[in-house]
């Protein structure tokens, strides 16, 4: 029996440690219960005043440092809390130190079974909670552009919307000037046969 008791114990520390392993990735905190050794108090409320003025989160790790033979663990209901018994424990730990990762949330409770030490104060009521995920805004949306539609591509159209009537006007100068150069020749050959017509009269 004490061969089993034993195994169950050495059981227990390897499968604390290889889920504190685990445990240890989500950067959870690591608490030495009492702030110092695991062991009968100065009075009676010493350890809920400690544990009242912790916020613990699944994911943490509660530290019992105390020296094995000395004293225990328990872990046991409500009940067997308040009564100092561990007829039913739900997990113990005779070797010290003891790490209890904290893996769920719920009320926990935790004494020392030696002798009247449960008595005397020497036991822990631990309270944890989900951790709060942290909000974080959506990312700001690209600013909306509005692109107007592209013109057409038409060579001819561009061109004539391009160069608008100084365009067309370009194209019809030589025939303005064709008539410009007629007006002048009529004019010049008007006033030569006027003068060639004078000089005739005065003959």
């Amino acid at each position: 029996m004490a061969a089993q008791g034993q195994l169950s114990t050495t059981s227990q520390a390897i499968l604390s440690v290889m889920v504190s392993a685990i445990l240890g990735v989500s950067n959870g905190l690591q608490y030495k219960v009492g702030g110092s050794i695991w062991s009968i108090p100065p009075y009676p409320t010493y350890y809920s005043n400690w544990s009242s003025s912790h916020y613990f989160l699944v994911g943490d790790i509660l530290d019992f440092e105390f020296k094995s033979g000395f004293y225990n663990v328990m872990q046991v209901s409500r009940r067997e809390y308040e009564a100092c018994t561990a007829d039913n424990p739900f997990r113990s730990f005779h070797m010290g130190p003891a790490r209890v990762p904290l893996i769920e949330k719920g009320v926990f409770y935790f004494i020392c079974s030696v002798s009247r030490y449960c008595s005397l104060g020497q036991k822990v009521e631990v309270a944890v909670y989900h951790p709060v995920p942290e909000v974080v805004p959506p990312p700001a949306g690209p600013a909306t552009v509005t692109v107007p539609p592209a013109p057409s591509c038409s060579p001819k159209r561009s061109l004539d919307k391009g160069m608008g009537l100084s365009h067309k006007r370009f194209r019809q100068a030589p025939l303005h000037q064709l008539l410009l150069f007629l007006c002048v020749l009529a004019t010049f050959l008007t006033v030569v046969d006027y003068h060639s017509l004078g000089c005739g009269l005065r003959s």
